[in-house]
């Protein structure tokens, strides 16, 4: 009998001594797979953050009149701060590195020709004809040590159109420096060891570049990690597994307490309950990471694609070839199957299909007039506001819905193209897909409608310049009335700069009279700084008369009566007369074009601002330095001489 209640009690006894080891080594493998994820995601997202430093160098060169960066070691400073993970920056003109920061340390690396250099050439010259940011290594520096090295070759727009080779920006990423960005240094905390391995590009056999562990890594699990053309692999495996003699101490425990089950089991129950608690906590953790990497990733390509139209539309006069290459980047970010670019004209009450991309509807193809009455761009340019539908179909709103729903299209947005506050077109998308529209996808169309709006109304008004002078050629009385119709600002000048012609829109925008202006020198309208030289641009243009505008990629300035200065654009054009040879200038304001660019970038900033904050959030357990760097992230928007975060004790009363 004793005998038999004795295997009984350890037979109740072991059941939860076992259960307790398989779910300890299961909740083992599900931790392990948890933080694989969370630390494989923080490389990759670090690695993304720090090698973004290239394309804003690369931007701030295109943006440059020299197509260097002035104060480059501060710039390269601040992002280095920004984005950590950084051991330098560097730019290297037509492949030659030439400016370094730290330079300290790296000297041995200036005037390194990477596509002369025969261990490197190869792999550069593959940058340049990808035309995208590759990532090198891990490899040997000439400097000393081991890093990955991020390329962007930097195209510039070409003299005789397309784009011309300028150099790479680089950022050198020491090993070392970014492992401890991303945090890796939680594996081992965790009791865990890490391997980082790629497929070596020579061998084609896995190579293991980083780990905190020697052995086998075949019992390992391993998680992708994607960089820019390749992969890498992170392999963890638990470290501190139970030995045989401690689980024979446990089933010896087991045998002995197995008369106290029922206590035991409810210690079980809490153990289960608090690794549950556990679990969900680090579940929540690792979906807001996502949820912010998804944002950061959204935003980058936002920001990606913006960068890309507004260097679209200063790199060419094509104005088709500028709507084709700014559908193809709308496309990136909604979906439609058509999308249209349509100009009004109200006086003959019609508006015209300027361009059309994606499926053809009879009757509203490209370069047709269409009457206005009774249509969504009319309703758009009435209101001045997007104008949305979910499906036509079963709403027909207006007479030419039908048109579009009987070829399939049925939810569409419709949204202004606004030029010095008056509305005169609209950019139009439709889809097959109910529904496709919603506010997301109205602030990205309104941003990048902002965007085409002034190369649009640009060609309108070029168009208007070419019947000017088409007029000119014809009669000169004829083309003084179309010069005080024209809604730019139109200047002809004699071959000597006196102003011989000025409409009413010039002046304007300078404040002047035109008795005030007439028989006057032309530099009188240019910044004093640029007086003397501009006799010398003009000596030129006289030499060489075509049909251009005036200072591309260059931000231009005009002299106000009162002294203020005034942004411009400014085309040129010229035409013969009985008198000789006259030049013409066809001038906008843009002041409230750029305060709405300076508003963007404001936003962008702020926008930069919180992602920092929820990464800082998301990245240190310790709470002090959290509050540092978030202080610091919310200097960079409001000024202040003092911050506080309090907790209030609501039970308390303090």
């Amino acid at each position: 009998m004793a005998s038999l209640l004795f295997v009984t009690l350890t037979a109740i006894g072991l059941i939860p001594v076992l259960m307790i080891e398989l779910d300890r080594r299961a909740d083992e493998r599900r931790n392990l797979n948890n933080l694989g994820t969370v630390v494989a995601s923080s490389l990759e997202q670090q690695l993304q953050a720090s090698l973004s430093s290239t394309f804003i160098l690369a931007s701030l060169i295109r943006q440059s009149e020299d197509r260097m960066i002035r104060d480059f070691n501060s710039v390269a400073a601040e992002l280095i701060e920004t984005y950590g993970g950084i051991d330098s920056l560097q730019l290297a003109p037509q492949g030659i590195v030439s400016q370094i920061y730290p330079l300290e340390g790296n000297e041995q690396a200036i005037g390194h020709d990477l596509l002369n250099d025969p261990a490197r050439r190869a792999e550069s010259l593959k940058t340049v004809e990808s035309g995208r940011l590759t990532l090198a290594g891990p490899l040997e520096l000439v400097q000393g040590g081991t890093a990955v090295i991020g390329r962007l070759p930097v195209f510039l727009p070409g003299d005789q159109g397309g784009e011309r080779f300028w150099g790479f920006t680089i950022a050198l990423i020491r090993l070392s420096n970014l492992l401890a960005a991303a945090d890796l240094a939680i594996v081992p905390e965790h009791g865990n060891q890490y391997w980082l391995s790629r497929v070596h590009p020579d061998t084609g056999q896995p190579d293991v570049f980083a780990s905190v562990a020697e052995g086998d890594i075949q019992d390992s699990v391993t998680f992708n990690i994607e960089v820019p053309n390749g992969s890498w692999t992170l392999h963890l495996r638990q470290s501190d597994y139970r030995s045989a003699l401690w689980f024979a101490l446990e089933i010896c425990l087991a045998v002995m307490f197995s008369a106290i089950a029922a206590l035991f089991v409810y210690t079980r129950l809490q153990r289960a309950a608090a690794r549950q608690i556990a679990q969900q906590t680090l579940d929540l953790e690792i979906n807001e990471r996502r949820r912010l990497e998804a944002a950061e990733l959204k935003l980058a390509k936002e920001i990606s694609v913006v960068d890309q139209v507004a260097r679209v539309i200063t790199s060419t006069l094509d104005i088709q070839h500028v709507y084709g290459e700014f559908a193809q980047q709308l496309n990136q970010l909604v979906d439609f199957d058509r999308v249209t670019i349509a100009v009004v004209d109200q006086d003959a009450g019609t508006f015209e299909y300027k361009y059309r991309f994606g499926q053809a509807v009879p009757g509203y193809g490209e370069g047709q007039n269409v009457p206005l009455e009774g249509t969504r761009t009319q309703e758009v340019l009435i209101t001045g506001q997007t104008l949305f539908a979910e499906d036509i179909s079963s709403q027909t709103e207006f007479p030419s819905d039908p048109g579009f729903s009987n070829e399939g299209l049925l939810a569409s947005i419709h949204t202004p193209l606004v030029h010095r506050g008056q509305v005169f077109g609209a950019l139009n998308l439709r889809s097959k897909l109910l529904a496709s529209y919603g506010p997301p996808e109205q602030a990205i169309i309104e941003r990048l409608a902002s965007q085409i709006a002034p190369a649009v109304r640009n060609a309108q008004l070029y168009e208007q310049s070419k019947q000017v002078e088409n007029e000119l050629r014809r009669s000169e009385r004829r083309a003084k009335a179309l010069l005080e119709a024209a809604p730019q600002g139109i200047i002809a000048t004699s071959e000597t700069g006196e102003i011989v012609q000025v409409n009413d829109a010039a002046l304007e925008i300078f404040g002047y009279n035109r008795e005030e202006l007439l028989g006057q020198s032309v530099d009188m309208l240019i910044p004093q700084e640029l007086q003397p030289g501009h006799a010398a641009h003009r000596e030129f243009y006289f030499s060489e008369p075509e049909t251009r505008p005036m200072g591309m990629g260059r931000d231009l300035n005009g002299l106000r009566k009162d002294g203020n200065s005034v942004p411009l654009e400014i085309g040129l054009s010229s035409v013969p007369t009985e008198s000789g040879l006259i030049a013409l200038a066809f001038i906008s304001d843009i002041t409230g074009r750029k305060a709405a660019e300076e508003t963007m970038r404001a936003s962008e900033e702020e926008t930069s601002v919180m992602s920092g904050i929820a990464r800082i959030v998301n990245s240190s357990l310790d709470i002090d330095e959290v509050y540092q760097q978030i202080g610091s992230e919310v200097g960079r928007l409001i000024d202040f001489d003092r911050l506080s975060i309090n907790e209030i004790d609501l039970e308390n009363g303090f």
